[in-house]
């Protein structure tokens, strides 16, 4: 996201996904720890490595800019609070806004929605996690033979398709880890669409969440899941703006069926 970019309006129907990339944005570090809060500033100064705390804070300074632009206020006086389960919200919302950040490696995503809950992850390779070791101790049994029935060569990326999607979803709800990831089970693959395919909440499955890929850089692998406000609710990307990545929802009513 570059300094000046400007977010467009956030309707009830959109959402919108932003993606950061954190290694060219060194030159604003100084201006965005000037909107931090002191606790941010604070755990800022924890992390070990400077390249991490930059990134940390360029992630929390984005995230504050957009928000205040949504909210019409200064990012330094957008307030944080935090939801039953520890999902970050709004304190003081003027408007009923929805986010959701993630970042792997040198890039980062903020997502925004009005009046329903969203998740975004994005995950890179790594070179030392064997995916069906992983999958075995973390995803469904029917994932787990899903991505044992790939070739050898598509299993990395099906596995971060896999992951970020789950990831996405758990973050929607607001569980986070309190939501073991092989307790519900979700599309993935070649030539697979996305989908909630098993919810283990029942109030949760895929006629209240939309689960989507996201276009990220070559390397990287994204997801997003959305609140649906009606159950045949649908989204479809829309196209890119600077740096967001818009997805806004189609109705059937809509096209006129």
């Amino acid at each position: 996201m570059s300094a000046m970019a400007i977010a467009p309006p956030l309707d009830a129907d959109d959402v919108q996904v932003w993606e950061v990339r954190l290694g060219r944005v060194g030159r604003d570090v100084a201006r965005f720890w000037r909107v931090l809060s002191e606790p941010e500033r604070s755990r800022a100064r924890r992390f070990r490595f400077a390249r991490d705390r930059r990134r940390y804070v360029v992630m929390r300074g984005v995230l504050r800019t957009l928000l205040g632009r949504h909210l019409d206020v200064s990012p330094a006086r957008v307030r944080f609070g935090r939801a039953a389960r520890g999902k970050p919200v709004l304190a003081e919302p003027a408007a009923d806004v929805r986010f959701n950040v993630t970042h792997a490696g040198a890039v980062g995503l903020v997502a925004f929605a009005l009046g329903r809950d969203v998740g975004v992850d994005v995950e890179r390779p790594n070179a030392a996690v064997d995916p069906l070791s992983l999958a075995g101790h973390f995803f469904a049994p029917s994932e787990v033979a899903r991505l044992r029935s790939l070739p050898e060569e598509q299993r990395e990326r099906a596995f971060l398709e896999c992951w970020t999607r789950k990831e996405a979803y758990t973050k929607a709800l607001g569980l986070g880890l309190f939501l073991p990831l092989d307790s519900f089970e979700v599309a993935f693959g070649p030539g697979v669409e996305p989908a909630l395919v098993a919810a283990a909440d029942p109030d949760a499955d895929g006629r209240r969440f939309a689960v989507l890929g996201l276009p990220a850089p070559r390397g990287y692998v994204g997801a997003l899941v959305v609140e649906k406000h009606t159950p045949d609710e649908a989204f479809s990307f829309v196209g890119e703006s600077a740096e967001c990545l818009a997805y806004a929802a189609v109705r059937p009513d809509a096209q006129g069926r």
